[in-house]
């Protein structure tokens, strides 16, 4: 939705597929983990031969283009996330009634249920409802979403970015080892449900405010105000805060009337927000 405004201000713009979402990218990438897939931006600049970009990124993709700029803050200008905050551990830990939002990501670390779930049982459309409850997509657009998802590989690639860094994001050099990361994916959901229900009736220790990792570039955090996926209130305590992580500065900004989607919800708020932080940021603008 915002190709055509930012290209027409003067920028190339780049559109890279993660991996997986692609078929070609589905069994020899098999590899998930957020730090890999950053690597793969970074190929793709690489490629392009651009030295220093704008990144921008959405769900999996903010964490991604996050992971990029506290990787390498010499390639990056700005970095703009949307729908996804920086330290979402700590803002879990905070807001525990995120883990009811989140519980899609425990049904999906039980092999084969996961994929059954999404294409054939409702579960995409279920998704969408959920996550952007003022938003009423096409049905070309659903219909898109679905032919990418049906295609070899490609629902078991997406799936698998929740088994590795939720299920297996904490299981270390373990989790190399598939019997140990099978273990993490089924006692995970059990684990969270647990940690939900202990919230509802005790009043657990606040956890320590995070000290890194620290994002030194002007970054932009845009969230939508009704998102069902990502509670829109993590982004005030993850992201300013935890201004002290952003040392050239952090701004939310919060979309009305819009979820998860706000970037295609409400392009005509969105782009404008996107060119002006690009454009006011210190440094060569135009690439």
């Amino acid at each position: 939705a915002q190709v055509p405004d930012i290209t027409s201000a003067g920028f190339r713009v780049i559109c890279p597929t993660l991996r997986g979402y692609d078929p070609a990218t589905t069994s020899s990438c098999g590899d998930f983990g957020l730090s890999a897939i950053a690597s793969d931006v970074f190929t793709v600049m690489d490629f392009f031969q651009v030295q220093h970009a704008h990144l921008v990124g959405h769900d999996w993709g903010a964490s991604v283009v996050s992971i990029c700029t506290a990787l390498k803050p010499q390639r990056v200008l700005t970095l703009t996330m949307i729908a996804v905050p920086t330290l979402f551990d700590y803002g879990l830990a905070i807001h525990p009634h995120q883990i009811r939002n989140s519980w899609y990501m425990m049904l999906f670390q039980y092999p084969v249920i996961g994929e059954q779930w999404l294409l054939r049982f409702g579960g995409l459309e279920r998704l969408y409802r959920d996550w952007s409850p003022t938003w009423s997509p096409s049905q070309a657009r659903m219909n898109s979403v679905r032919r990418t998802l049906e295609q070899p590989g490609v629902t078991q690639s997406a799936i698998g970015y929740y088994r590795k860094n939720i299920g297996g994001a904490y299981l270390g050099s373990a989790a190399a080892y598939s019997p140990v990361l099978l273990l993490g994916r089924l006692v995970t959901p059990p684990l969270m449900l647990f940690i939900y229900l202990i919230t509802r009736v005790v009043d657990l220790p606040r956890p320590p405010v995070p000290t890194k990792p620290k994002i030194t570039r002007p970054t932009l955090a845009i969230t939508g105000a009704v998102d069902g996926c990502i509670a829109t209130e993590l982004f005030d305590t993850c992201m300013t805060g935890c201004s002290h992580l952003f040392p050239a500065g952090v701004q939310v900004e919060r979309i009305r009337d819009a979820g998860h989607w706000a970037h295609v919800e409400r392009p005509e708020i969105v782009t404008p927000l996107i060119l002006k932080w690009i454009l006011d940021s210190p440094g060569p603008a135009k690439l």
